[in-house]
């Protein structure tokens, strides 16, 4: 009797040792299940988040052209990028080029831009039209002694005398866009206070157009004689003297050369035309009141090229 009840405490011990390791696989079981859960939910959420960070946002209103959030007005400076990035006002002369062909910069166009025209003037006929590009400029200076080209602006008259003897490529091609009527209706689209210069020049008077050509590195009168006021030059991509096209700037006070003694700029934009006449209408123009659009400065009224005349001295 004593030895069967010995076999059965045995066996009810080891039923309930069989018993308590069924129980432990299926709490492991339902462990992994509810981990493997968590992990499925989790990486579902991941790619959820992921997904919607992925997808462009909004446009943000106050960034689209003429909604810059700064007033307008006809005060302040202006002193400008070449063609494509540059500084706010008050920039320095180290930093990102004040007068560079960017690939990217601000976007001005004339669609829902309703600032006023510069100076009382009124907006030209064709004006804020996009401009045809080219494969190369036509030779249109051949025979024509001490050319000078008549820029009528929204603010006055500018006379350009163009230097054929050390840019001879880029006074020529300055002289066929302006016979092609090609500046006609185009806007000064940046102003960079800092550095006292306005940049014009721009078939959709956005920073980043081509012009379908780039011209030589003619050099010669920026290592001669730099850039003082009334200096002319091509914009040109950030080391690229061989890079200019269409888009110039116009340097109407000191501290451009300034910037390029103290070594923040170089002689690098090849200089092309000295300004004859009319300084003091480039001047006005650099000191309208500046906007900011996208980390770009522009004058915060329109101020349109109405034409362009090429003429003999």
């Amino acid at each position: 009797m004593g030895k069967k009840t010995n076999k059965e405490r045995r066996r009810l011990r080891e039923e309930r040792q069989a018993a308590q390791r069924r129980a432990e696989r299926r709490r492991n079981l339902i462990t992994l299940g509810l981990v493997a859960g968590i992990v499925l939910v989790g990486g579902v959420l991941v790619w959820v988040s992921l997904e919607q960070e992925t997808q462009p946002g909004p446009a943000d209103p106050s960034l689209e052209d003429g909604q810059d959030g700064n007033g307008s007005g006809d005060n302040g400076q202006n002193g400008q990028n070449g063609s494509g990035n540059g500084r706010s006002d008050g920039d320095s002369a180290s930093g990102s080029d004040p007068v560079e062909s960017s690939e990217s910069g601000d976007a001005e166009g004339a669609a829902g831009d309703d600032r006023p025209v510069a100076c009382g003037a009124s907006v030209p006929e064709g004006a804020d039209q996009d401009k045809p590009t080219f494969d190369e400029p036509e030779q249109v200076l051949e025979g024509v002694a001490d050319p000078r080209a008549r820029m009528t602006t929204s603010c006055g008259e500018v006379v350009l005398d163009l230097d054929v003897q050390r840019a001879p490529e880029a006074a020529n091609s300055f002289a066929f866009l302006a016979q092609q009527g090609f500046f006609d209706g185009l806007r000064f689209f940046r102003s960079r206070p800092g550095t006292d210069m306005v940049q014009a020049g721009a078939g959709d008077n956005r920073s980043t157009w081509n012009v379908g050509y780039t011209l030589p590195a003619e050099l010669q009168a920026a290592q001669q004689d730099g850039y003082p006021p009334g200096a002319v030059a091509l914009a040109v991509p950030e080391g690229e003297p061989a890079g200019g096209g269409s888009q110039f700037f116009i340097v109407y006070g000191g501290r451009f050369m300034d910037a390029v003694v103290s070594g923040g700029l170089g002689r690098t934009y090849p200089r092309f035309a000295t300004v004859a006449e009319g300084l003091d209408v480039v001047r006005r123009i650099g000191e309208i009141e500046v906007v900011q659009s996208q980390g770009e400065t522009r004058p915060a009224r329109r101020v349109y090229i109405e034409s362009v005349e090429i003429e003999p001295a």
